[in-house]
């Protein structure tokens, strides 16, 4: 277990690797099915990590939940075959390597599905170097939500920092979601946050 007193968590999608545009192209393959479409900024400003079922009622507010369900089952696989070499976002892999020199433990949180998540990890060579992958959909609550954020935490065992005994130091590594038209928008940020602890489980 890590000597470090905080632990790193880290989006996916636009933190560690950047997929937007093979997002955007298997949403607009899936709608262009149904005779639908969307922008680029209505991608970003209404589509961007939010969980797949937000989405879907979002796309397709006249069909059923099982309808939902298929489309985002369709839509994953549209993204997942457009996938190839991909490239980490630069200094991601210098962030780990720092964190990997100082025994601090790493967590992926992201409301990818758990097979896009892998494989992704996978494609960048970060699959085995993390100790935890928290998949949103696979919580009660997703991203925005700070549960998964949360969850992460307490799968790395997350230690009271002495100074704020109520707290857990967290710095989480995610990327906002700017208007299209800010030229920073693919750029991640890291945020340094002091995240509150879980409460112990029963």
């Amino acid at each position: 277990m890590s000597q470090a007193d905080f632990s790193l968590l880290f989006d996916l999608d636009g933190t560690l690797v950047d997929t937007d545009i093979l997002h955007f192209g298997a949403y607009q393959t899936l709608l262009a099915d149904h005779k639908r479409s969307i922008t680029m900024q209505i991608y970003k400003e209404r589509i961007m990590g939010a969980p797949n079922d937000a989405i879907m009622r979002e796309l397709f507010p006249d069909l059923s939940k099982d309808s939902h369900r298929r489309l985002a089952e369709r839509k994953e696989e549209l993204f997942r075959a457009a996938i190839g070499k991909l490239e980490p976002t630069p200094g991601a892999l210098a962030l780990f390597e720092w964190a990997e020199a100082r025994r601090v433990p790493i967590a992926v949180v992201t409301n990818a599905p758990r097979t896009n998540a892998e494989r992704m990890l996978a494609g960048l060579d970060l699959l085995g170097r993390i100790d935890a992958l928290v998949i949103g959909e696979e919580l009660p609550r997703g991203k925005p939500d700070p549960l998964p954020y949360l969850t992460g935490l307490q799968r790395l065992n997350g230690r009271p920092s002495a100074r704020w005994p109520s707290r857990t130091r967290c710095p989480a590594c995610e990327r906002p979601a700017p208007p299209a038209s800010t030229p920073s928008a693919s750029a991640p940020r890291c945020l340094p946050n002091r995240c509150a602890a879980p409460a112990p489980t029963k």
